[in-house]
């Protein structure tokens, strides 16, 4: 599974939650699962305890990786308990990561990443367990989408959100208003378009026309190595179909679709492509 697609899993199965017990004294030797999670975990400077990371997260702040345990559909729970974690930490409650915690005797906590809310929540959740200063990247991000809103005005531009699309394809997957994507899109003074049904559907590229969006903008972090072809085939794929290439717009990088610490660089490309 692509970092890509298990992006867009952690974000269709997350939910919001966490153990009925109390953390442990000397909470220091974490687990991790889920790149928003673990994004917000090391901004928030809780590097030096994190033991282990799944396949799809990247450690942040210099830290070297730690210990692999898989990914949040197919944990390694043998790696797991030779950590000697004293907590494990998921987006989205797994059976499997929850019997092992009960068996090991330390708290599973959860945690959704569904909503602009929810990750808000999350960081004062993080805050509240372990001291850390998450509300200073809170109050940064509604600041940035705020500012934005303000440029943006009374206009409010409509914009499609492609988050997955095979080159020359006809169908692609876009990003539907009940998403972090969403909130971020109405917070910013825009509206996003979307079929009513799902949070992430698939549509075709009629689909798409007949929404009539002011802007498209195609999320690509998968293409990043050749942006420069990838964004020439993109604006010819949309024209060929008489959309505007200059109303098409292409945006690379990795943390686009992880909704922790990156919210506001990703709020700003989009605005950087409406505005």
């Amino acid at each position: 599974m692509s970092f890509l697609r298990c992006a867009l899993a952690f974000a269709a199965i997350a939910s919001v939650g966490c153990a009925d017990r109390a953390p442990a004294a000397g909470d220091d030797r974490l687990v991790v699962f889920g790149p928003s999670l673990a994004q917000l975990m090391y901004h928030g400077g809780l590097g030096d305890r994190i033991v282990g990371l799944d396949r799809y997260s990247t450690p942040g702040g210099g830290f070297p990786r730690p210990a692999d345990v898989g990914g949040y559909l197919d944990p390694s729970l043998d790696v797991v308990a030779s950590l000697e974690p004293t907590s494990i930490h998921a987006v989205g409650y797994s059976r499997e990561l929850a019997s092992l915690a009960s068996s090991l005797g330390i708290p599973l906590y959860t945690y959704s990443f569904d909503r602009l809310e929810d990750v808000f929540a999350a960081m004062d959740s993080i805050d509240s367990r372990y001291g850390t200063d998450l509300s200073g990247l809170r109050e940064y991000t509604e600041t940035v989408l705020d500012s934005i809103g303000a440029l943006t005005g009374s206009d409010t531009p409509s914009l499609i959100l492609v988050v997955w699309h095979d080159p020359g394809s006809g169908s692609m997957t876009i990003a539907g208003g009940k998403t972090f994507l969403g909130d971020m899109a109405a917070r910013m003074g825009m509206e996003l378009l979307a079929p009513p049904a799902g949070t992430y559907p698939s549509v075709s590229v009629e689909g798409v026309l007949e929404l009539s969006p002011d802007h498209i903008v195609m999320f690509l972090p998968q293409s990043a190595g050749d942006s420069l072809r990838v964004t020439e085939e993109e604006t010819a794929f949309w024209e060929s179909f008489g959309y505007p290439r200059e109303r098409v717009h292409c945006a690379f990088g990795r943390d686009l679709l992880v909704p922790g610490a990156s919210i506001a660089s990703t709020a700003r490309r989009i605005a950087s492509c409406i505005l």
